[in-house]
């Protein structure tokens, strides 16, 4: 290809640009007609997934399909029941002709060998001479087991009163054993000596200090008691009865733990709280 380049082939003064060579341009592989010429868009192929297609539903029965099958359903199971009922009734009638006499009770089978039957020997009575009619014998009777008596009787009056057990230093002489005087009004209880009147007898002793760190209320000293001193009266008792009951005294000091006398005494006495002499205890053991 042919081509210069500074050269001024016009006259202007300036210099031209390189000429080409036109039999270059048609040699080429694409021409600018070609490049310009409008294409058509691109149709794009169809993908995998896009060809699925749900499946179809499944068939539903109509209420004109099932009522058929319902109905030879119910038909087989009553035909079943009809026979099953005709098998029992005719199975019944065939045990009932077989053995009529099935539900009686048949007579025991004799023995030829059976030893003869004695007969009764008749009881007579001797006339008595005196012409009195026979005496029937008495009827035996059983000695009773003598009662134990009881350790302890009442007592029409109340016995002299004594120390008072509201003070301290009394409460503090207070041993099992030790026999009180309490009067109805519940106030001024005494101990007095067992050998005369009485209507406590202590059954056990307990100290309040590790209990209790401050006064304690009645509702408190109720639980304790409760818990403490129906066993122990039953213990002194022996046993029970209706005619016997517990109780209790205490008495709850303020000052130095270990020098305040803090104490609880259970008691045995009689139901209604009356006066005895002796003593309870074993009374309740028969």
């Amino acid at each position: 290809m042919a081509q210069s380049w500074g050269t001024n082939n016009d006259g202007d003064g300036e210099a031209d640009p390189p000429a080409f060579d036109e039999a270059w341009v048609q040699a080429a592989k694409v021409s600018e007609a070609d490049i310009r010429r409008p294409r058509p868009a691109p149709v794009p192929a169809p993908q995998p997934w896009r060809t699925w297609a749900p499946p179809a539903p499944a068939p539903v029965l109509s209420a004109r399909r099932r009522g058929p099958r319902l109905t030879g359903t119910l038909t087989v199971l009553l035909g079943l029941i009809v026979l099953v009922v005709v098998f029992a009734i005719r199975n019944t009638s065939r045990s009932a002709s077989r053995d009529p006499f099935q539900s009686q009770q048949r007579p025991a089978p004799t023995t030829t060998n059976a030893a003869p039957a004695v007969p009764p020997v008749p009881v007579t009575h001797t006339p008595d001479p005196t012409g009195q009619p026979p005496s029937k014998a008495a009827p035996r009777q059983t000695a009773a087991a003598p009662q134990r008596a009881l350790p302890w009787t009442t007592a029409n009056a109340m016995p002299a009163a004594g120390s008072d057990i509201g003070r301290g230093d009394v409460f503090a002489t207070i041993k099992v054993g030790t026999c009180l005087a309490t009067p109805s009004d519940l106030y001024h209880i005494t101990t007095v000596p067992c050998s005369g009147p009485h209507t406590d007898e202590v059954t056990v002793l307990r100290d309040l200090t590790p209990v209790f760190g401050t006064m304690p209320t009645m509702d408190q000293i109720q639980d304790f008691q409760a818990r403490t001193c129906p066993d122990a009266a039953q213990r002194w008792l022996g046993g029970g009865g209706p005619q016997y009951a517990s109780g209790y005294v205490w008495v709850f000091e303020n000052g130095t733990p270990g020098e305040a006398v803090r104490s609880f005494a259970c008691t045995a006495m009689l139901a209604g709280h009356s006066p005895f002499s002796g003593t309870l205890r074993n009374a309740g053991a028969r």
